[in-house]
């Protein structure tokens, strides 16, 4: 037999107010009730759930651990309906919201500015919580709370996962201003002597320049390794480090710093910078239109 066919679904309205006030009382005047039928519903819930779900303490009543836990759920289930009400007359310039995006600094540093213009002119209410993390983008992607995933594009990805190119990606050297070693052109002989900054998310050594080198016979001292791309443009414009990153950073950094962009003096293989998230909000309104934003965004990124 099924557990839910007799189920009265009035009683979760009941026990998510019993759960917030810890209360009868004020339980039954959050949503209206006469105290004597909360209480019936109470003793209802208790038999459905087989659980106390409100014991008596010094402090009044206290929820179990059940209770807890159907609480969050109950606040889970509530939130995902009021989106799916919202979603459905989305009107962006009226819409509150917040958006759960996953990206490295790359991704932070070339849309995330373009796209909060774009978000501040058309959807003002929209908000954005963007999150670096080492977790793998599908598995990021699994959690319901994940919005898009911002990466270079992956070698593989599962069937429930929708991408969506934004742009290509090339490499490019930067150095300071007067570098003592360095003109405007730089040769792979100089490129190998001068001493290097690595930026290694994962703190790893090595990369793609050092695998092109060593295909060539070639390799280099990394003097410097960082985790981020932050701190990298401040460093190398004051010391005599050289550093290569993707071209979309070398140009923005030069702007603001006393920076020398460089071609670098072998073919480093770029990437393909996209936008990932779960097929099953591909049709929700307002994540169209913030997907529609990031790839604007991308248009002048950088």
């Amino acid at each position: 037999m099924n557990a839910l066919q007799d189920f009265d679904w009035n009683l979760l309205k009941c026990l998510e107010a019993l759960l917030l006030e810890h209360n009868v009382t004020r339980a039954a005047a959050r949503i209206g009730l006469s105290q004597p039928a909360m209480s019936r519903s109470l003793a209802r819930l208790r038999d459905v759930f087989q659980d106390e779900l409100l014991v008596r303490s010094g402090r009044g009543m206290e929820p179990t651990v059940r209770a807890e836990n159907l609480l969050a759920m109950l606040q889970t289930v509530r939130e995902q309906v009021s989106d799916a009400v919202a979603a459905r007359d989305f009107d962006p310039q009226k819409a509150q919201r917040t958006f759960t995006v996953y990206g490295a600094d790359f991704a932070e540093l070339t849309l995330v500015p373009a796209l909060m213009r774009i978000l501040a002119r058309e959807a003002p209410g929209l908000s954005l919580r963007f999150l670096h993390s080492s977790v793998d983008p599908e598995e990021l992607l699994l959690d319901r709370n994940t919005d898009l995933v911002l990466t270079p594009r992956l070698r593989s990805s599962s069937p429930h996962i929708v991408g969506h190119k934004l742009f290509d990606e090339d490499f490019a050297c930067i150095v300071r201003k007067r570098h003592p070693q360095v003109s405007r052109r730089l040769t792979l002989k100089r490129y190998c002597s001068l001493a290097h900054l690595l930026i290694a998310p994962r703190g790893r050594p090595g990369g793609i320049v050092d695998t092109a080198l060593e295909k060539m016979g070639h390799k280099r001292h990394v003097a410097l390794l960082v985790p981020s791309f932050l701190s990298a443009p401040q460093i190398i414009a004051s010391t005599d480090l050289i550093a290569t990153l993707p071209a979309r950073l070398a140009h923005l950094f030069a702007k603001v710093l006393p920076l020398q962009v460089l071609n670098p003096p072998l073919a480093v293989p770029g990437f393909t910078m996209m936008q990932y998230w779960s097929i099953i909000k591909t049709e929700d309104p307002a994540h169209r239109f913030l997907r529609s934003a990031v790839a604007r965004a991308a248009l002048t990124a950088g």
